[in-house]
């Protein structure tokens, strides 16, 4: 009788379980989303000697940067803003320096949340990372 009841008991809170993980995937679709993909900047460590506790204030400013899209390898964003030529083409590849690619380089976008309340709760998703990141 007592394993009985502790099964129906583990049933129960299963169900419950089930209910409330359904019940959050059902809400995290409805939430609104908001794109960042566009207006990013992209600027080579050598730019500057700022930490990345500087570099990630909205105090810190640089005129030397690449504006791009994302997602976007540095070197799509390199061609893209006519640093250089279609690097499949030819031999076009063999004409870029590779020690530019051996320093970070860093991806910068600001944005603002309007209103956050206590409950509220933001989620930035990546679709991928090429290579490696720090967040």
């Amino acid at each position: 009788m007592q394993e009985f009841i502790i099964e129906a008991t583990s049933k129960i809170y299963l169900l419950i379980l089930v209910f409330i993980i359904s019940h959050l995937s059902i809400n995290a679709e409805n939430l609104p989303e908001t794109s960042l993909n566009k207006d990013w900047i992209l600027f080579s460590s050598e730019k500057t000697n700022a930490e990345g506790s500087i570099i990630s204030t909205s105090d810190f400013k640089l005129n030397d940067f690449y504006k791009t899209d994302i997602p976007k390898t540095v070197l799509a964003a390199l061609v893209e803003n006519g640093v250089y030529r279609n690097p499949y083409f030819g031999k076009n590849l063999l004409s870029i320096p590779e020690e530019q690619f051996h320093k970070p380089w860093w991806y910068r976008k600001e944005f603002n949340i309007d209103q956050i309340g206590k409950n509220d709760n933001y989620q930035l998703t990546l679709e991928g990372i090429n290579y490696k990141a720090e967040l």
